[in-house]
């Protein structure tokens, strides 16, 4: 409902200031690309959230949403997706780097962008072919990672 979204939006503003002022002032946690607080916070809140509004509405959803099965894709809808990831995979290190000061800085971000780019791939293949029935990579999980 429109209520529970902007009490959702009001409450994840004030603990995300919350959390960035902890992670910045107290901890003294360097952000450059200001990616690490929004993404890291977003998902735990996201996790939060789908837990308490879920336990809210159990009867709201079939008891099939939450399967993927009967999905189907195509060459096109796993082509087009596919340009965007490898497009983050080529400036989404660069992007990170922009607001850095010095060159030594710039550097660093952009090695510890690429390798938890690269953890990220290998983890999703490596457990894509482990949980999958079919034993085979997916696409979709791959875009995703």
């Amino acid at each position: 409902t429109p209520q529970q979204l902007l009490g959702m939006t009001i409450i994840h503003l004030v603990f995300y200031a919350q959390n960035e002022a902890i992670g910045v002032g107290r901890i003294g946690a360097v952000d450059i690309g200001g990616s690490m607080f929004i993404h890291l916070f977003g998902a735990y809140f996201g996790l939060g959230m789908s837990w308490g509004l879920g336990r809210c509405n159990k009867t709201a959803l079939p008891k099939t949403a939450s399967t993927y099965e009967g999905i189907k894709t195509t060459k096109l809808s796993d082509t087009l997706p596919m340009i965007g990831t490898l497009f983050l995979w080529c400036f989404w290190p660069s992007f990170n780097a922009a607001l850095a000061g010095s060159a030594d800085i710039r550097e660093r971000t952009i090695i510890n962008t690429v390798l938890s780019l690269a953890a990220c791939a290998f983890t999703v293949f490596a457990f894509t072919v482990l949980f999958r029935k079919e034993k085979k990579f997916s696409m979709v999980d791959i875009q995703n990672a």
